[in-house]
């Protein structure tokens, strides 16, 4: 009898390990494709931005234009670097959109505060002379 139970629980034992090296392996994996993608993508983006600023019609742009311009590019093309290494990782693509609802949400409502802030100060300015 006790040999069928230390069968059991070593076959449970191997099971487990088993589980567990295919979550490490999977893990490792995913982690080393993180890298890649990120080492490739910094070196696109900046070999992008550095042909844009050579670029010929772009140095033609008003400087602040420009100055925009990249940036909107720069900080645009590190979140979606960004959003792919977080999805490469595993982060279910619902939570990435739900935070950037979250923080569209935040930067409307503050920017409409701000707007009811500066007209109910306009008001008292005025009202006052």
């Amino acid at each position: 009898m006790t040999e069928l139970l230390d069968f059991i629980k070593s076959d449970q034992i191997a099971e487990v390990l088993r589980l567990v090296i295919g979550v490490c392996v999977d893990v490792a994996w995913r982690l080393v494709a993180s890298f890649i993608v990120l080492v490739v993508g910094r070196t696109v983006i900046r070999f992008f931005l550095k042909k844009l600023r050579n670029g010929k019609k772009f140095g033609e742009l008003d400087p602040t234009v420009r100055s925009f311009l990249q940036n909107f590019i720069r900080i645009g093309s590190y979140v979606l670097l960004a959003v792919s290494i977080v999805a490469i990782l595993g982060v279910p693509m619902a939570s990435i959109i739900t935070l950037f609802a979250s923080a569209g949400a935040a930067v409307a409502l503050a920017e409409i505060e701000s707007q009811h802030f500066a007209t109910t100060l306009f008001h008292h300015l005025h009202d006052s002379r």
